[in-house]
């Protein structure tokens, strides 16, 4: 599988955070749980798929943005 570079913003990773978060509290009914365990739960999801599936920058891209 082909990566590509993924220019995310910390406000657009914690946007798809939040989102995967609220995944997790609609799929046990919406009631009850843990937020933080949303959250943490989430963000380990969020990394390991970017990880999989995006290039990290160039140092020089970075410096470029």
């Amino acid at each position: 599988m082909k990566h590509h570079p993924c220019p995310l913003t910390v406000d657009e990773k914690n946007r798809m955070i939040a989102q995967a978060a609220y995944y997790h509290y609609e799929k046990r009914g919406g009631t009850g749980g843990d937020s933080v365990w949303d959250w943490l739960a989430a963000q380990a999801e969020v990394e390991k798929y970017l990880r999989k599936y995006c290039q990290p920058k160039t140092q020089q891209q970075r410096l470029a943005a």
